[in-house]
């Protein structure tokens, strides 16, 4: 779940920054071949960028125990480190569910507009079903005797001829089969796809609309090559029956008239003006390099949660504190197949290799650890060497232990009392549990 979200905010900033640039950039340029492909690729680049490796450094978040964790997939999370549960636990779990209702109302919200998107495809399907073929200049469409706004759709054309004078239906044509011999359905589908799936980012809205704008500049400069009367066709894209309401999904001859009356009235861009385009490609491998370190630590800490509630050594992790002396603790870790027991004190280390259920041993000390369980089956603390007794705590609070005085009364050779003072470790008590390491077979 919370590499979905993490992928999703990824996809969202991609788009934001690679439409940013060209809107900045070339969006005015008539370049409209190279822009098509461009607004095209900053879809597919953005849903892509994403899910390459990253290959950057140090990009880890270290929890309180010094644990770190680095955003890659599988159990690779927390493979050949030292982990523990979080202390902030109940804090993260509380997050995740808030990061959790917000992705399940994100989905909700994408499945709609999918359903929505799916619902004006077979829309679409039906008009078309439902109009007759025809030809006209050796072009194939289909005739609908509805009131209907011409459009295209992949390879069929559909309009009411009879709405039309003669060169105003040549014109149509025409421009209706450079929409579909170009493919530029392609194109919106893919926009309306994404738009679905990126629902709420104004970005997106507006990059939708670019690619629909530059799609009808295409098919104006095909039609104008063909010979048709500047004046004539401009004045057939602005009559009003032909910017009623749409059918979405499809190229409509009626569409943004202003704007391609602006574009075809524009004086020819200049090739110097093609270095604009030299910046795009190292602006991609920027993006790729600012996104990709983004680990979203708290999301980041939540998956490597669930990895660790999923471990079979769970419940024996945790702070135990020693029972015969009040504010000595050690902490149990986990790596890989073995369990860490770190001494609070002193901040040393003892690594220890399962045996059986509940019991783990020390390989080269023989120290063995053993984990009694209530009646519930949870772990309740350790025991060590045989006699050492640590109560599992589930709130660890440190204890600043200072040194204190002790006294011994003596008598002297002549037979009087002496009292003297000396010097008491405030960890002696434990002491002697890290000795017995280092004394033992």
């Amino acid at each position: 779940m919370e590499t979905l979200a993490l992928y999703l905010f990824k996809v969202h900033l991609a788009v934001a920054l690679l439409y940013g640039l060209y809107y900045m950039t070339v969006r005015n340029e008539l370049f409209f071949r190279l822009n098509r492909f461009i607004l095209l690729g900053i879809l597919i680049i953005s849903f892509s960028l994403p899910l390459l490796p990253s290959f950057t450094f140090d990009t880890g978040v270290a929890d309180s125990s010094g644990t770190i964790f680095t955003n890659v997939g599988g159990t690779d999370l927390i493979r050949g480190k030292e982990v523990g549960v979080f202390e902030d636990e109940v804090q993260m779990k509380r997050l995740y569910g808030v990061i959790t209702s917000l992705l399940a109302f994100y989905l909700c919200g994408a499945g709609f507009f999918l359903l929505n998107f799916i619902s004006q495809v077979l829309n679409v399907l039906k008009v078309i079903a439902n109009s007759d073929q025809a030809f006209e200049l050796d072009i194939k469409y289909r005739v609908h005797y509805n009131d209907i706004v011409p459009f295209s759709f992949f390879n069929s054309i559909v309009m009411n001829p009879d709405l039309h004078d003669r060169e105003e239906f040549r014109q149509i044509i025409a421009h209706e089969n450079a929409h579909s011999r170009q493919w530029h359905s392609i194109d919106i589908l893919i926009a309306e796809l994404a738009n679905a799936i990126l629902w709420g980012n104004p970005l997106v809205r507006s990059l939708k609309r670019s690619i629909r704008m530059n799609l009808e500049y295409l098919a104006d400069q095909k039609v104008l090559s063909q010979g048709f009367d500047k004046k004539e066709y401009q004045w057939s894209i602005l009559r009003p029956y032909l910017r009623q309401h749409a059918i979405p999904l499809t190229n409509n001859f009626g569409s943004i008239p202003k704007l391609r009356i602006e574009k075809m009235n524009a004086p020819s861009s200049s090739f110097i003006k093609l270095y604009k385009y030299a910046f795009l490609i190292p602006i991609i491998a920027w993006v790729n390099l600012a996104i990709a370190p983004l680990q979203a630590s708290a999301l980041n800490r939540i998956y490597a949660m669930h990895l660790i509630d999923e471990h079979e050594y769970r419940d024996y992790l945790g702070y135990y504190e020693f029972e015969h002396d009040k504010g000595s603790f050690v902490q149990i870790l986990m790596k890989d197949d073995d369990l860490v027991m770190k001494t609070m004190w002193n901040n040393g280390k003892i690594y220890f290799q399962k045996q059986s259920e509940s019991n783990f041993v020390d390989m080269q000390s023989g120290i063995r650890l053993k984990f009694p369980r209530n009646w519930d089956g949870t772990v309740s603390g350790l025991v060590a060497f045989g006699e050492d007794r640590w109560r599992k705590v589930y709130e660890y609070k440190p204890v600043l232990k200072k040194s204190s005085e002790g006294t011994v009364i003596s008598r002297t050779a002549s037979g009087g009392m002496q009292v003297m003072v000396y010097a008491v470790d405030p960890w002696v008590k434990v002491k002697h549990y890290t000795n017995k390491r280092a004394s033992s077979p």
